[in-house]
């Protein structure tokens, strides 16, 4: 259950920070490139449900080599695709704070 948490607490990190990548996509007149932090959310997301489902026992009854790949074939993939996803963006629009100097 501990991972699943972790998972959506990433989630809803990364939903944060698109909401506040919208909003300076607004200020600064860039592509909306933040859709993609979205759907970035969305994918850990949906690879906690999957991971919560596993460990927590509503998957149970499945065969254990199909719990396994469940969680690695979708969980975790769906994880690091949204990981993946969500850090070139995050980059673009949050990159100038590394750049400033005195």
């Amino acid at each position: 259950m501990g991972w699943a948490l972790v998972l959506l607490a990433v989630a809803v990190a990364v939903a944060s920070l698109g909401r506040l990548s919208q909003r300076m996509s607004h200020v600064t007149q860039t592509p909306p490139y933040y859709y993609g932090l979205y759907l970035a959310s969305v994918l850990i997301l949906a690879a906690a449900l999957v991971t919560w489902g596993l460990q927590s026992g509503v998957l149970a009854n499945l065969p254990e080599i199909v719990q396994n790949s469940l969680q690695v074939v979708i969980a975790d993939m769906l994880a690091a695709l949204g990981i993946t996803l969500a850090l070139p963006i995050a980059w673009y629009y949050w990159s100038w704070l590394l750049s400033e100097r005195d």
